[in-house]
């Protein structure tokens, strides 16, 4: 399964801050399905790095990728602007996203991503990956990133 469309939930999401930003029930699966999709998306974009940060868990964040481990807000912003590059363009196809929710916990994800790097010269390296993503709700009522694990697929 290949998903192309933007979900009617782009942005808002990942951009919604202030006071009434937060859901006044458990987001639906389909909900936290559109906000993972809107973080490929956002990532694509190059969009500031303040609106990936808001949905990362403070303390105990873990985002494991092939190359590197990323525990803390400083290092997402090195990672976020390696990637942000003036020389590199990056875009993120999403499949197979399974969404799952248990009590205790929160939410589970699991994705198949195709990850095309593009850099300034025309050098092109698609990657086959899979995501597998934990999430919560915040206490405003926002979901957050508190683990994702990236591994690449032969």
């Amino acid at each position: 399964m290949r998903i192309t469309s933007v979900s009617p939930f782009s942005h808002c999401i990942l951009g919604a801050t202030g006071p009434g930003a937060g859901w006044r029930q458990r987001p639906s699966l389909e909900e936290v399905r559109a906000f993972i999709l809107d973080w490929y998306q956002c990532i694509d974009e190059h969009v500031p790095v303040a609106l990936l940060l808001s949905r990362l868990a403070k303390g105990d964040l873990v985002l494991k990728f092939p190359d590197q481990t990323i525990q803390s807000a400083v290092a997402f912003r090195d990672w976020y602007a390696k990637l942000c590059s003036p020389d590199l363009s990056v875009k993120h196809e999403v499949s197979d996203l399974q969404i799952s929710w248990d009590r205790t916990m929160g939410y589970g994800a699991e994705c198949l991503v195709h990850q095309r790097l593009t850099e300034s010269n025309g050098k092109v390296k698609n990657q086959r990956l899979k995501a597998h993503w934990q999430l919560r709700v915040s206490a405003l009522g926002t979901i957050e990133v508190t683990r994702c694990v990236v591994t690449r697929l032969a």
